[in-house]
């Protein structure tokens, strides 16, 4: 999982470069070239530089899906740090995703050393992250907000909130199935599907994209069954 999540960010990388570099005096056609052949050149060396990383270390499929999600959570961090900030250049907020993404997984990966991340727990915690964000998000609504500071700074603290939330009470429970007495985990009991990293990729890409007439397609972003 960390190897593909590593050539997909890798591409992205290799995307970004040729727009920080600010290559827009080129012609329409050059610019493509750039970007493509950059593109296709950060993909293996993502996957060479995850390859690297990861080699023997203890990584299981749960601490893997954690790094992923501190990766995009340090990614969205940097840029809502700046939006704080009134920094409005959007070349500003690549870089600081750009800075923010290994951020974030390395300290996903400090995090996550202490504990054992079943992918049922981690993919709990990945929730908390989602509905602390949107509760961060409604109260922000709620309260009449009319800047957008404040929408950022409730989804940066709410998505914290609920990490550190979930964090703990996926943890091992003492109490007692129904079926007997069997102790269970809470994150036995809950079962949660979320999107890939490409298909989050693939979802940003039909949201850039204007919808036809009429609305756009349903898309499924979580999926809990207890």
């Amino acid at each position: 999982d960390l190897i593909v999540n590593g050539g997909l960010v890798g591409a992205l990388y290799g995307a970004a470069i040729p727009y920080l570099a600010d290559i827009e005096d080129s012609r329409e056609w050059a610019q493509a070239k750039i970007y493509v052949a950059s593109a296709m050149a950060g993909a293996p060396a993502g996957v060479w530089a995850t390859t690297r990383l990861i080699r023997g270390r203890p990584i299981k499929q749960g601490r893997a899906h954690l790094l992923t999600m501190g990766g995009v959570v340090g990614a969205a961090y940097a840029s809502g740090i700046l939006s704080l900030a009134d920094v409005e250049a959007p070349r500003a907020h690549v870089l600081a995703a750009m800075l923010g993404l290994p951020a974030g997984t390395y300290f996903s990966y400090r995090w996550t050393g202490a504990e054992e991340y079943p992918i049922k727990r981690a993919r709990l915690i990945s929730l908390g992250a989602l509905v602390g964000s949107l509760f961060g998000s409604g109260v922000a609504l709620v309260a009449e907000a009319e800047d957008h500071k404040p929408y950022v700074l409730a989804n940066i603290i709410g998505s914290a909130a609920g990490i550190w939330y979930a964090h703990g009470f996926s943890r091992d429970s003492d109490g007692t199935s129904a079926a007997g007495n069997h102790r269970t985990s809470m994150a036995d009991r809950v079962t949660v599907s979320l999107p890939s990293l490409d298909q989050w990729f693939t979802m940003g890409l039909m949201m850039m994209r204007r919808p036809a007439v009429g609305g756009g397609s349903p898309v499924e972003l979580v999926r809990v069954s207890f």
